[in-house]
């Protein structure tokens, strides 16, 4: 659940202060809240909302600014409908790097701030959707350094924008998966290690570890119980250039209530 902190414009010029209540970076794979097979992986199931549409800006008038928002670049607003599908559920807001400083409001909540120095930025809404209007503001503030023109940053910004979705993840989650694969001396021999962590929290569910060679063909399988922190290692007795995905089901009664993809090579 996220944190409430009250609003402090001093974090801009906190060195310390890297982002409130944004959450940890992840790794980059395909997850699914719902089953999907492996021949079916390019199809993006998950419930999510593209806020790629309705945005507006407001450049603040420098003859009116205040002492809070003397470098304030824009601010963004987008007004939409939530989805029926993320309603009252754990829903993230996920948005590419502005490289600025900037705050985050949904529904009159604070949300969050970020120096925004990462790739991607992510801040938990959960409980702060509602079923019919929603606006999210966004305000953006300079670098101190920065020198690029107001014109190049806020069409820079725009396009960033753009890319923005609200989705939603289950109670049990993949949430960090990396793969590490190594060449044994002889060449038809590899090992390979899974390194993932995962929130949520069961004493009956199971992970299903799945490794499909290029052809899309099981090369070796194996169901472990659920933990928060996974970290398994199999020795294999193949070429580990053959080696194309890893795939893990999260498994609880009997349901698989999430499915994780991980590319290699």
């Amino acid at each position: 659940m996220m944190k409430n902190f009250e609003v402090e414009y001093s974090w801009l010029n906190n060195s310390i202060i890297k982002g409130i209540n944004q959450l940890p970076e992840h790794s980059e794979h395909y997850f699914y809240n719902k089953y999907v097979d492996i021949k079916q992986f390019e199809y993006f199931q998950m419930d999510m909302i593209h806020l790629n549409s309705n945005w507006k800006y407001k450049i603040p008038d420098f003859n009116t600014k205040t002492s809070n928002d003397e470098q304030e670049l824009v601010t963004l607003f987008n007004n939409f409908k939530a989805e029926d599908t993320l309603i009252n559920k754990k829903n993230i807001l996920r948005l590419r790097s502005f490289n600025f400083p900037f705050y985050i409001w949904l529904n009159g909540s604070f949300v969050g701030f970020s120096k925004g120095f990462e790739r991607y930025l992510e801040f938990e809404i959960t409980n702060l959707l509602c079923p019919d209007s929603n606006e999210l503001i966004i305000k953006v503030y300079l670098n101190n350094e920065e020198t690029t023109s107001d014109d190049v940053m806020l069409d820079s910004l725009l396009d960033k924008i753009s890319e923005s979705i609200i989705y939603n993840i289950p109670n049990l989650h993949v949430y960090d998966f990396n793969v590490t694969l190594e060449n044994k001396q002889k060449f038809n021999k590899s090992t390979i290690t899974i390194d993932c962590l995962l929130n949520g929290n069961s004493k009956s569910a199971i992970i299903g570890i799945y490794v499909y060679d290029k052809e899309r063909k099981i090369i070796l399988k194996d169901n472990v119980d659920y933990t928060n922190k996974l970290d398994k290692k199999y020795n294999l007795d193949t070429n580990y250039l053959a080696i194309s995905f890893i795939k893990l089901l999260v498994i609880d009664d009997g349901t698989v209530v999430e499915t994780a993809i991980k590319k290699v090579n």
